[in-house]
C-alpha cells in the first residue's frame, strides 16, 4: 500500500487560487491532461520521475527566503 500525497495550491489573501484560474483557462484536452498529471503526482508523490517532474535547481534562491 502506498501513501497518497496531498497537493496544495497557493491561495492569495483574497481567497483566489491562481492555478485554478490557469487550469480552467486551458482547452478541455489540456485541462484533462493537467488534472491527470496532478492525480499522478498525488498517487506517486516523491516517487514520480521524468518526464512528469524534474529536480528544482537553484536551491540557494529558495534558501534565501
Amino acid at each position: 500500500m502506498h501513501k497518497i500525497f496531498e497537493v496544495d495550491f497557493y491561495r492569495k489573501e483574497n481567497g483566489n487560487v491562481p492555478v485554478v484560474d490557469f487550469l480552467y483557462s486551458l482547452t478541455p484536452k489540456l485541462r484533462a491532461k493537467a488534472f491527470r498529471d496532478i492525480e499522478l503526482l498525488k498517487d506517486m508523490g516523491n516517487e514520480l520521475r521524468e518526464p512528469y517532474v524534474k529536480a528544482i535547481k537553484g536551491m540557494a534562491l529558495l534558501k534565501r527566503q
